[in-house]
C-alpha cells in the first residue's frame, strides 16, 4: 500500500480473469515540475499476462479519468519499461537514475494529456 492510495483524489484500476486480479495501476495525485499532476505510482501485471495488452489496457481505462482532472501524468519507468511506455506517447526526461528498492535503474517519464496518445 502506498501512501495516498486511500485518497479520494487517487484513481485505482484493476485487471481480472475470474476472482483472480491479474494486473493493477495506481494514479496518485502529485505534482509535476510544479504543475498539477497524475504519477503512476505503481503499475504490476502477473507475469503469465504480461506482454498480452493488459498493462495498456489499465492505461486506456486510467488516461481518460486522469486528463479529465490534470494535463500531465508522469512515472519514473524501470529501465525495461521505458519502451512499453514510449509506445503509448510517454517521454523520457533527463538522465538514467538508481532507485534500489525498487527495482534499479529507471527513467523518469511524462504524458502530456493535452495531445492524442497513441493509447
Amino acid at each position: 500500500m502506498y501512501l495516498g492510495d486511500d485518497s479520494i483524489e487517487t484513481l485505482h484500476a484493476g485487471a481480472f480473469v475470474m476472482n483472480e486480479c491479474i494486473g493493477c495501476a495506481t494514479l496518485l495525485r502529485e505534482p509535476f515540475e510544479s504543475q498539477d499532476a497524475y504519477r503512476l505510482r505503481g503499475m504490476a501485471i502477473h507475469p503469465t499476462y504480461q506482454r498480452s495488452g493488459i498493462g495498456r489496457s489499465l492505461l486506456q481505462f486510467l488516461v481518460p479519468l486522469a486528463a479529465a482532472r490534470v494535463s500531465i501524468l508522469w512515472c519514473n519507468a524501470r529501465l525495461p519499461a521505458v519502451p512499453f511506455y514510449a509506445r503509448l506517447g510517454w517521454q523520457v526526461i533527463g538522465d538514467v537514475f538508481d532507485i534500489p528498492e525498487a527495482g534499479g535503474p529507471h527513467y523518469r517519464m511524462w504524458l502530456d494529456l493535452k495531445v492524442p496518445a497513441a493509447i
